[in-house]
């Protein structure tokens, strides 16, 4: 594989996690990672970003680039519902919460908590979930105003 498929490899397979995933690859000359077992590729996927939870990382070891992305796709895969269904609830839970404490759950609130590609993607599970959860629904996430996204769009746009 090129340096530009591989690239374009770990941008489809973190996209395919979600928009904070992230992907790093490196090859190794196999003496600092026992956990390799002397293999030449690794790579490391973090479904909440390099900088978020590091819990839920996952890890693959390969001799061949073809092998490393099957791997960690099939990781992925066994891991994917867990982790959307954690994701979905604690959003559920924080609609929640923001309602409580403001009356009204508005996307810019939520916002502070979680990225509007997984506001858009999840929210509406969330939602349903949140108005089960609790009984002071039917719960909302009320759009910002024109001007106020973090993701540059203003509503406005096109209109």
């Amino acid at each position: 594989m090129t340096p530009q498929e591989i690239k374009a490899q770990c941008r489809a397979l973190a996209d395919l996690v979600g928009p904070q995933a992230e992907l790093t690859v490196w090859i190794d000359e196999g003496r600092h990672r026992p956990e390799q077992s002397g293999r030449t590729i690794g790579m490391s996927l973090y479904p909440n970003g390099i900088t978020g939870r590091s819990e839920g990382t996952l890890y693959a070891y390969a001799d061949t680039w073809e092998e490393a992305f099957a791997n960690m796709r099939i990781q992925w895969d066994a891991r994917a519902a867990s982790f959307h269904k954690a994701k979905i609830r604690a959003m559920a839970l924080k609609i929640i919460e923001i309602t409580q404490d403001w009356e009204v759950c508005s996307e810019a609130r939520l916002r502070a908590f979680f990225d509007p590609g997984e506001i858009e993607q999840l929210g509406p599970l969330a939602l349903e979930q949140a108005n089960r959860m609790a009984a002071n629904g039917p719960f909302t996430i009320e759009p910002s105003p024109a001007g106020n996204r973090r993701d540059g769009d203003t509503d406005e746009e096109g209109r």
